[in-house]
Order: C-alpha cells, then structure tokens, then sequence
C-alpha cells in the first residue's frame, strides 16, 4: 500500500499529475479490499454509513430532515451507482430499498422501506438513486451533490410500534468520465424505535383528562414536577413553586381525516392547558410543589375557540388526534434530593378528541 502527495494542487488532479512518495507498507496478508472511501475536500464531513433512526411522519418531515452523503466537484456527481440489494423498486424520483427489521419484542421480521434519491448541486434536481446522470459542462467545480434517504411513514404504515434492527444493503458508487478513477461505498441500515402509547386521551370539549397520580416518597418525601421532552410541544425545564391555578400550554399538532389523513394531509396546532394536580389544587405542570405524601397527576384541558381558532372551522364530528408516528411524551421527575431529577415515569400520549 502506497501513500502519495500530489504535486499540483486539488481539484486539477488526474492518474497522469505528478505525486510523491510519502510512505509504503508490504505487510498485508492475501485478501479482497473493499472499494476506496474518498475523503478530504471532496468529500463532506458527514459523509459516513447510513442508518436510519426514526421515521418521518409528514411529507413535510421528510423533505426537511433526510439524511444526506454529500460530496463536491464539478465533475462527482458522475458516478454510477449500484447495490447488492434485490428488494429495490423506483417510485417516482426514488428508488425504494425494502430493508428487512426484525421487532424486538416478537422476534419477527417486517418490511421498512427506505426511500432513496441523488440529486446534483444542492437544491437542483432529483433522480431516483440508481438512476444515471446526463453530463452537464455548467456544473460549477465546488458544487454539492449527494444522495438523500428517508424512511416515510407513507410507505411504513403498517410497521406495529415497537424497536426495529434491519439488515443492510450494500451501495457503491463508481466514477464515470473525468472522474473515473474515484470510488466510494456505504452501508444502509435503520435502527428505530416507533413508540408504543401508555395513556389514550380523551380531550374532547368539555373534557378534562387526568393522567395516573406519582408520587415520589423513597428515599424521602418529594415533590414532583412533569417535563415535555420536545420544546416545542411544552415546558422542558422545571420552576419552583409556580402560582396557585397556574398552567402551561401545550402546542400539540394533530391530524384528521377531515384533514387529508395522516399521509398527505395537513395539521392543525392545537394548545392544550396543562396542570399539576396534588392535594386538591392546581398549578403549572412543571412547578414543584407539594412535598408531603400525596400522588400528582397531570391534568389536560383543550383550550378555547379563541385560542383554537380552527375549532370553528372544522366540520361536528371531525375527530382529530396526534400522529401515530408522533405521540406526545411527558417525564414525571423528582424534585428534592437525594436522587433529584430521578425519572419516575414517562407518560407516551395519543391525545384524541371529536368536535
């Protein structure tokens, strides 16, 4: 194996540019390489393995958040690309791979479908992965081009909650063309955990719903205050105390098929008063408060019309829910020491109501 240093800077490097010598190793035993990586400059810093973590739920979602390996020049997006892969089908502009995950909790393996895409210059146009490229002389040479993945909730509805581990296809991609000496591979895989919901909530108009009651008593009396883990569904940091009738909105999206339905259609934000309820009072669901003996519960009330503007528009008898990909999850944690912050439960909310 041979290290060289290119006498003519990048990117006006060919097989023919003069190189020298860095460093040579002899002590490799008899096998089979597998195809180069490039990395460096052309080459962009999250450029790696992809393993999919979780599923997106919204077209939305999708479009805004895949995951990316990216590289540059005016000539590397003329690479072919191919996989050992046969569960493959173009849709569109994808080629979908149907990996298969087993589930965890039965042992059982079920398809996920991962769609995939290349696309040349960032924000240009997008080819189905496996597809080839038309040569284009005004490629600038410091563009981005790279391939996308997303696992849609479009193509995954079917998939029970649970964790999933899939086997991994194999892609590479070699260069055509003026870069035709260039290789490269990755591996894609999803590794993914679709919630499963401990409390169906009813808050319909008119309703309150009320969580089972913690409460904190080992090592030593507490107080217990309740957290969102998303910052922008409600609170994530804790307050002390908080004020008698105080409460926290929740900015909670839901869907319906009065709105187009969970694949393709639109969501409507709704707040939702939320408290802490212990010892007959009430106040924000983040204070902690009331350290002696007694359970808490959190308390979850739709807000008005004035608040919920789209309540008004909206047919009677449209049920609307929070996404089954997308439930709302809320800690209820420790407040005094010892073990302060100690998680005591996470509630996982499919949060429903009906006009």
């Amino acid at each position: 194996m041979r290290l060289y240093k290119y006498t003519t800077p990048y990117p006006n490097i060919t097989e023919a540019t003069g190189k020298i010598l860095l460093h040579e190793r002899m002590n490799f035993t008899s096998f089979s390489f597998p195809y180069t990586t490039h990395v460096g400059r052309g080459w962009l810093g999250n450029s790696s393995d992809v393993v999919m973590r979780n599923l997106c739920y919204t077209a939305s979602s999708c479009a805004t958040n895949p995951m990316k390996y990216l590289w540059r020049g005016s000539d590397g997006y003329r690479y072919t690309l191919s996989t050992n892969y046969t569960q493959t089908a173009t849709v569109g502009s994808t080629t979908v791979f149907t990996l298969k995950a087993r589930r965890i909790q039965d042992g059982l393996l079920y398809d996920l479908k991962v769609s995939a895409s290349r696309f040349v210059q960032e924000g240009g146009a997008v080819f189905p992965l496996l597809s080839a490229v038309a040569f284009n002389a005004s490629i600038p040479a410091d563009a981005s081009h790279g391939l996308l993945f997303t696992t849609p909730y479009s193509l995954n509805a079917n998939l029970p909650s649970g964790t999933y581990f899939s086997d991994t296809a194999y892609i590479t991609m070699v260069g055509i063309g003026p870069d035709a000496s260039a290789s490269s591979s990755l591996r894609l895989s999803a590794s993914f955990n679709i919630l499963t919901p401990t409390e169906s909530v009813d808050i319909s108009p008119g309703k309150t719903y009320s969580t089972k009651q913690i409460n904190s008593t080992v090592p030593g009396n507490s107080s217990v205050y309740f957290l969102a883990t998303d910052k922008t569904i409600g609170p994530t940091t804790r307050i002390w105390w908080g004020t008698w009738g105080g409460y926290n909105n929740l900015s909670v999206p839901l869907f319906s098929s009065c709105l187009g339905g969970f694949v393709n259609g639109s969501s409507v934000t709704a707040l939702i008063k939320a408290q802490q309820y212990s010892d007959g009072s009430r106040w924000e669901m983040n204070a902690g408060r009331s350290a002696d003996n007694y359970g808490h519960a959190l308390e979850l009330t739709l807000g008005s019309v004035s608040v919920n503007p789209w309540r008004s528009t909206l047919s009677t008898g449209c049920v609307l829910s929070t996404h089954p990909m997308a439930p709302i999850v809320i800690e209820a944690r420790r407040w005094h020491a010892p073990s302060e912050y100690l998680l005591l439960y996470t509630f996982v909310l499919n949060i429903t109501l009906k006009l």
